[in-house]
């Protein structure tokens, strides 16, 4: 994300994310868990048995170089990611900003107070020889960066300007009221403006007299962000995506062609009970941990292609129609040739239906792809991106259809699997935990995509919001005023901030198994 110093500075909104995150405040913005690919543990059946896929032999599988060895620095290095993958995105601003030759007036490592910084001076032949100045900066956090750009206006003399301006206002209102009572007060306004006040206090009302804000005077230098054509801006507001992107294509190539090959999870038919079902609920006795359901309702989920999305989909009508069965009403559940009908019932502290076990799609194992063909390394490297770009999607798509509805007066969705960064950094130690190199570069590649899809949202104070301007600007072909998009933007920021509350809250539950 992109700062431009400012007294109304929007801060990189990974600031935002990070520094929230180690104060503990609910003030995250939520990440979509990444894909099946990477989840630390896959359930084990009771029945059928079955035998885990064969990974590809290897004589290396467990040695050094791609396994990780398990220890307490695991969240540690889960945070390391997740700062790199930002740190990325970061850099994609800045390398993008250099090569069209946009002044940047800091790139920094991390946040908070400095702990090392030097300012390198560049003499720009493409800038008229301009001398710029670049201050390079490590800080105390070391979790991710930002990039900052030169204003465009001196917000500081129009923020003194204004206050002064408001001292004035004061000033001059108390003079007027002691010496010409509260109509005289008014005569040094313009003729319309005293009818208006004058006809407001007459009928009781109270007069609202403001300062009128202090014109703001540009800067006209051409090399600014902000004065640059819609095109110059466009390439750096989105070059943080698409470094995400780039990174993942990056890693997911790497390690199918030279790593320890692309994580694919295999998939067997049916729906898996994953927990016993609560005391006295209505499957209590009746269901168990690791049975495979093979038909709701009449519909045979045997049938079901082995794709983790349209089972997950599957499970989420299921439930749906679960929570939307009404009282003494019953469900038919199939276990292999066996039929079984569940009445679901209103559990403890819920206001809808439930039967008392958790479902997921029926997990089996993890195998591992690896070519040494570069077409085919790409070839699959930009599926993979593909695949969890669009699971990251419709992952989005179903949180906002899940609240919406809320926010209506509704009862909202089921929604998607959504996490703040405490819940991201919590499955990247189980990641990391499961000593494997290609857990971790699943992990890493997905938390890209997320960054990169959430970055890409067109929500003010977002990457993909400050493009909406640009386009906005290209279509009314006139420059929008700098100040109404702070304006905007803090707005924006306000709302999201105010989105992410519970996700932090959802985290700490579940790192607590409450």
């Amino acid at each position: 994300m992109l700062s431009i110093s400012s007294t109304r500075q929007r801060q990189p909104f990974t600031v935002l994310i990070l520094i929230c995150l180690l104060l503990l405040l609910p003030t995250s913005l939520p990440f979509l868990l990444p894909p099946p690919t990477t989840r630390p543990s896959l359930p084990t059946l009771r029945s059928p048995p079955r035998r885990s896929p064969p990974l590809p032999p290897s004589s290396s599988s467990s040695s050094s170089s791609t396994s990780l060895s398990s220890s307490p620095l695991d969240p540690l290095l889960s945070l390391s990611t997740l700062a790199s993958v930002i740190l990325i995105h970061e850099l994609g601003h800045y390398l993008a900003a250099r090569t069209l030759n946009i002044k940047v007036s800091e790139f920094s490592i991390g946040f908070g107070p400095k702990l090392f910084s030097f300012t390198r001076s560049i003499i720009n032949n493409k800038m008229n020889g301009e001398e710029e100045n670049i201050e390079y900066s490590l800080r105390v956090l070391p979790i991710g960066g930002y990039v900052k750009f030169p204003e465009n206006y001196n917000s500081s003399l129009v923020m003194e300007e204004e206050l002064k301006g408001r001292e004035k206002f004061k000033e001059k209102l108390n003079v007027e009221k002691n010496e010409k009572g509260i109509l005289g007060m008014f005569e040094w306004l313009n003729e319309e403006e005293e009818g208006v006040v004058k006809k407001k206090v007459k009928s009781g009302s109270k007069p609202k007299i403001t300062t009128p804000p202090k014109e703001i005077e540009y800067y006209t230098d051409p090399n600014l962000l902000q004065n640059r054509r819609p095109r110059d801006r466009f390439i750096v507001l989105s070059a943080g995506v698409v470094f995400n992107f780039l990174l993942a294509f990056i890693l997911y190539f790497g390690s199918v062609l030279f790593g320890p090959g692309l994580l694919k999870t295999e998939i067997n038919r049916g729906v898996l009970v994953t927990s016993e079902p609560i005391p006295y609920s209505p499957s209590s006795g009746i269901l168990h941990k690791g049975d495979v359901i093979s038909s709701f309702n009449g519909v045979n989920l045997l049938k079901l292609p082995s794709d983790v999305n349209v089972i997950e989909k599957e499970i989420s009508e299921i439930i749906k129609t679960i929570k939307s069965t009404e009282t003494g009403n019953e469900i038919e559940i199939g276990r292999g040739s066996e039929r079984i009908t569940i009445k679901p019932s209103l559990a403890v502290g819920r206001s809808y239906p439930t039967i008392g076990v958790s479902l997921s799609p029926n997990f089996s194992g993890v195998s591992k792809i690896k070519t040494r063909n570069v077409f085919e390394a790409v070839k699959l490297s930009v599926q993979e991106v593909c695949k969890v770009t669009k699971s990251t999607t419709k992952g989005l798509a179903s949180f906002f259809e899940s609240i919406l509805p809320k926010f209506g007066g509704g009862g909202g969705g089921g929604g998607g699997s959504i996490s703040g960064p405490i819940g991201v950094i919590k499955l990247g130690s189980d990641v990391i935990g499961q000593k494997d190199w290609s857990a971790l570069i699943n992990f890493a590649a997905a938390i890209s995509i997320n960054l990169g899809v959430v970055n890409a949202l067109p929500l003010p104070s977002l990457d993909g919001g400050q493009l909406g301007f640009v386009v906005l600007e290209k279509v009314r072909r006139e420059k929008i005023e700098q100040r109404t998009m702070d304006d905007v933007n803090a707005i924006a920021l306000f709302g999201i901030l105010i989105l992410s509350v519970g996700t932090v809250f959802s985290d700490t539950m579940r790192l607590f198994g409450k």
